[in-house]
């Protein structure tokens, strides 16, 4: 089963595929469509921030992963001896 994380990036991939798709299709109307390409354009900053926070709290939790797992090693290999 794949990781939480990587089912994020698939989705958050998908979206932003839509997004283009849909700020194409807002482009290629004949009408000053100008709101709806605004408001997929926000969307989409939007949805990046989202995106770079997450990739800064993956990078935190790894970080804290590994001091966790330090102690725990040192503590075995002290005792192991």
């Amino acid at each position: 089963m794949p990781k939480s994380t990587d089912k994020f990036l698939y989705f958050s991939v998908e979206l932003l595929q839509l997004l283009s798709d849909l700020e194409a299709y807002a482009q290629a109307q004949p009408k000053n469509s100008s709101i709806a390409i605004n408001s997929v354009r926000a969307c989409r900053a939007s949805m990046e921030k989202l995106i770079s926070k997450m990739d800064d709290l993956e990078v935190g939790f790894d970080k804290i992963a590994e001091r966790s797992r330090r102690p725990s090693s040192l503590f075995t290999s002290i005792h192991a001896a």
